[in-house]
Order: structure tokens, then sequence, then C-alpha cells
């Protein structure tokens, strides 16, 4: 039978140990999706690259619904079960050159580059159906769990990552006092 050796060299080692450090830097401990840091970087570039060639570009904001209940019912363990399960059916949906991450509490985000509004709206969309159809258990208890979206496209009279963000936490904000555990889209100044 064939024996194949890797050898290591010092190269090897330091490149594997920045990588690491990288990893610790740019992913979420708890979910292991990439966070707050990370996803602002790649706003910023994404921004930046889609303002310069004129190409689409997305942001969805979404959380769960009446979270603090599941904490205060249940405990924090069995709160990130439940964050741990939602970025797993999230990071099962996204596309190679999307981006998910967390950006806080239970707070997620999906940066979508070439991708139009509505495009990003039907994956919130068939996002917010799969959460709220699949069966959240921890142990023997049984969680019915909705969320809200918000969605928002890169318009003219953006220009800079704030903008888009803003525009996506207000249409999560319209979501959240439209009865929650719906999808909004940003329909503010368009141009």
């Amino acid at each position: 039978a064939a024996v194949h050796f890797k050898f290591l060299h010092e190269q090897d080692v330091e490149s594997a140990y920045h990588l690491a450090i990288y990893e610790l830097m740019a992913k979420d401990g708890l979910t292991e999706i990439f966070n707050k840091r990370k996803f602002e970087e790649e706003l910023q570039r994404e921004l930046a690259r889609a303002l310069r060639h004129q190409r689409p570009l997305s942001l969805i904001i979404f959380d769960l619904d009446e979270f603090k209940t599941i904490n205060d019912s249940y405990g924090h363990l069995c709160g990130d079960f439940i964050l741990k399960q939602v970025a797993s059916l999230a990071r099962d949906m996204v596309r190679p050159e999307q981006m998910l991450a967390r950006v806080g509490g239970d707070e997620f985000v999906i940066l979508a580059p070439e991708t139009s509004g509505e495009g990003a709206e039907a994956l919130a969309s068939k996002l917010r159906d799969r959460i709220a159809v699949y069966e959240h258990r921890y142990g023997d208890i049984r969680i019915t769990l909705g969320c809200s979206f918000g969605v928002a496209e890169l318009t003219r009279r953006m220009s800079t990552p704030q903008d888009l963000y803003q525009a996506a936490d207000e249409a999560l904000l319209l979501a959240k006092r439209s009865g929650r555990n719906r999808v909004a889209v940003y329909s503010g100044p368009q141009g």
C-alpha cells in the first residue's frame, strides 16, 4: 500500500497559526458563523464594489421574535441552542457568495452581493418559512419560533454602509410593528 507523508515546514505551521487566529477573530464563538467585525469589513468592501460597478447589493437583517421569553422561560442554554439551530438553518440557505453573520444577541444579517431587493426578499421569505416550520426541540421542550426580517437594496441615495444597514433596520422595525414573523422591505426614498 502506498504511504504518504506530509512534512511540515516552519511556514506551514506559521500559516496554520495565522489561519487559526483569523478564524477566532472572524467567527462568532457560539454559532460558528461570521461575527459583526467580519460583517462590517465585508459590507464596506461589497458596498464600494457595488457602487463602483453599479451592481446590485442587498442586506437582510433578522432576529428571533420574543427571544428574551425563551431565555427567561427555559434558560440561556436553551437560548444558545436555538441560536445555533437558526444559524445552521440559515447557513444551509445562503449561497457561497453571500455572507451570514451574527451581529449581536439574537440578530443576524445576510449580505447578498449581486442580489436585487426582490431576490433578497425571496430568500428572507424562504428562510422565515423554514424557521417557522422547523421542529425546534431542546430536550423535551418544543419551541415555536418566529423571526422578523428587514430587507433593503442599495440605492443611489445610499453612499455608506450605515445607509444600507439603517434601511434594512427600518424594514426590520416595520416587520415587528406589523405583527412579527414576517418580511418587510425598505421602501424609503428611491433613486
